[in-house]
């Protein structure tokens, strides 16, 4: 049996076009239960400096990610 889990898988935070930070974004997966998020900021992993902390601190694992941008229409997550 396939099991579901709650996550996120595509977020970004203020080191890209997003408006939270990383603590805010994983504060905001445990109040709603979700499991774990990725972090998918474009062009960047600047956000993920203090990754361990935050999972720690908010028991909310974080997967690195990034969204790379390039030449229009070559978007790759």
């Amino acid at each position: 049996m396939v099991k579901w889990i709650p996550a996120e898988l595509h977020t970004h935070t203020l080191h890209s076009d997003g408006r939270q930070t990383l603590e805010e974004l994983a504060q905001s997966a445990a109040n709603l239960g979700l499991e774990c998020i990725a972090m998918t900021d474009h062009n960047t992993q600047s956000a993920l400096i203090d990754q361990e902390r935050v999972q720690q601190q908010f028991g909310v694992p974080i997967i690195p990610g990034m969204e790379w941008n390039g030449p229009p229409f070559t978007d790759i997550c």
